[in-house]
């Protein structure tokens, strides 16, 4: 004799399909809340990034400016009138010339 087809239950989600999909709702709406956190995250990580690089554009424009008015500042200035009489160039002496000398240390 032949016994009637009997399908075996082999997943949760056939044993109670309802149940499962209330499972599967509750995974979505946790990812939904992490993926949440994450976008106000990165949002807060932008802002910031922002503010930086705004700092960073201020700063390029005063170094800008500050080299401008270093090279006014450096032009050359105008010739003096030549006088009839020219003091001799002055003298240096080596020793004098060492001295003097400046070091530079960063």
């Amino acid at each position: 004799m032949n016994r009637p087809f009997k399908p075996r239950l082999r997943t949760l989600s056939q044993l109670a399909p309802g149940r499962a999909r209330k499972i599967d709702r509750h995974i979505h709406q946790f990812q939904i809340a992490c993926l949440e956190l994450e976008r106000t995250r990165r949002t807060n990580e932008l802002a910031t990034a922002m503010a930086r690089v705004d700092g960073l554009n201020q700063r390029l424009v005063e170094i800008e400016a500050e080299i401008e008015q270093r090279q006014r500042e450096m032009t050359p200035l105008p010739p003096a009138p030549s006088s009839p009489v020219q003091a001799p160039p002055p003298t240096r002496h080596v020793a004098a010339s060492r001295d003097t000398r400046q070091t530079l240390r960063y």
